[in-house]
């Protein structure tokens, strides 16, 4: 089997990284790629960037829209869409030359209709770290007990690179990422894991996940970020009518985000509300997440640290 990949590059303001990117998706082992590159809107030199790639090769399609953000990006991408299957690769990222043909024969043999990989973290020094320590080479299995996986970030996580779907997921469904959106995979994968017959697991780093320094998320705490706890609490709305292990594993995962945009609000005195309704939540849920065998390991201590002080979580 031979079947065409859609590759979809959102790209914004990225001219330091792009010709990195593009020349890993060009370089791949796997040759039956069509290439989408959408400049939403860029004000630096990046769309002419996606123009002149177009030119050197004639997989390489761009399209040029007014700026909506990443989701918006992603939705217009994926509608143009011709391949059995779509990979999301972020403008400032880049993969390893064997990232579709691994993911594509891996989802091929196992006959999944998702394949995932782990990424590498690579610092702007060019230092690369490895997250996930996971013993055995793979893990095939539904899509319920995946996208249990998937909410306890054990294994893999939640965003839209590194993974390898069959597009009709996505088109069937109409599922999409919304649009104006922080944190748009939270609210997104997990509905395309639901709608899979199988998802196979591939635990190599195959992904190179850039850590910039002017990235978003590592930027001071705005408002905008609460979109974090809201992407998860509508998640967590959404499983738990499905069954008990799929409504634990999204506390879990509820209880985590609030956590972490907790951590980011250093001025209390103007987020005193949102700092209150984290509060509530954490209270409302942290019992279960103690005694829930499955929750992360730094899940359970940072609950603990909320019965001593919430603060002390800023310290963790």
């Amino acid at each position: 089997m031979n079947e065409l990949i859609s590759v979809v590059v959102p790209v914004y303001n990225v001219e330091k990284y792009l010709d990195k990117c593009v020349e890993s998706i060009l370089g791949q082992t796997y040759k039956k790629i069509e290439i989408i590159l959408v400049d939403d809107g860029s004000t630096d030199n990046s769309g002419i960037k996606c123009d002149e790639w177009s030119k050197k090769d004639d997989r390489i399609s761009v399209i040029h829209k007014e700026n909506g953000g990443l989701s918006d990006a992603r939705n217009v991408g994926m509608n143009v869409a011709n391949g059995v299957y779509i990979t999301f690769v972020d403008s400032d990222d880049f993969l390893d030359l064997e990232y579709l043909e691994k993911l594509y024969n891996f989802i091929v043999e196992e006959k999944a209709d998702i394949g995932v990989c782990n990424p590498y973290y690579y610092y702007e020094s060019s230092r690369i770290e490895k997250r996930y320590h996971i013993v055995g080479k793979k893990i095939v299995d539904d899509a319920l007990s995946m996208t249990i996986r998937l909410l306890y970030q054990k294994q893999y996580d939640t965003s839209a690179w590194g993974k390898l779907y069959r597009t009709k997921l996505f088109k069937e469904n109409k599922i999409y990422y919304p649009k104006g959106k922080l944190y748009e995979d939270i609210a997104t994968t997990y509905k395309v894991f639901l709608k899979a017959n199988k998802i196979a697991f591939l635990n190599q780093e195959l992904y190179y996940y850039r850590q910039r320094d002017d990235s978003i998320m590592r930027k001071e705490f705005n408002i905008k970020e609460m979109d974090y706890i809201e992407n998860t609490k509508m998640l967590l709305e959404s499983v738990s009518s499905i069954n008990k292990s799929i409504q634990k594993a999204a506390i879990s995962r509820f209880v985590s985000a609030n956590f972490a945009i907790y951590r980011k609000i250093n001025d209390e005195e103007n987020y005193c509300n949102q700092i209150k309704y984290i509060q509530r939540n954490i209270k409302k849920y942290r019992k279960i997440v103690l005694f829930d065998i499955k929750s992360r390991m730094k899940n359970k201590i940072a609950v603990i640290f909320s019965y001593i002080n919430l603060r002390l979580i800023k310290y963790f």
